[in-house]
């Protein structure tokens, strides 16, 4: 076997320790101390180091169950329904869930309402 040039060895070295220097930065990102966040400094367009915290930034705290009621043309209200029904998860959707648009639909039309009357105050209907 022919010895490898001393730029070759550089080379492969360089190979070598790239992806696990990208892979210690981004596990180092992802920590909540927002101290080991300083090394985004160094991806200025923030592509290169995943921030996995982009999808849940603020995690829900809440649950919010929607209820409706209708009022008829002759001023009587019928009882309360669900507006969405409340299903236990299964394992396949953690992989795949395409329903799952529709609960947080839901969960952000309450999220937004509850802050809009927040800002409201006290009101009567």
């Amino acid at each position: 076997m022919k010895p490898q040039s001393p730029r070759s060895e550089i080379a492969r070295c360089a190979a070598e320790a790239s992806p696990a220097g990208w892979f210690t930065a981004a596990v180092l990102s992802w920590h909540p101390n927002s101290t080991l966040d300083r090394l985004r400094q160094y991806d200025p367009f923030s592509m290169l180091i995943p921030n996995w915290r982009f999808f849940a930034p603020n995690p829900a705290r809440y649950a919010y169950h929607l209820l409706y009621r209708t009022l008829s043309t002759s001023g009587e209200q019928s009882r309360w329904r669900p507006a969405s029904e409340i299903t236990v998860r299964t394992r396949t959707q953690a992989v795949w869930f395409p329903r799952r648009r529709e609960s947080k639909a839901v969960f952000d039309l309450c999220g937004q309402f509850a802050l809009y009357v927040s800002a409201m105050g006290e009101w009567a209907p």
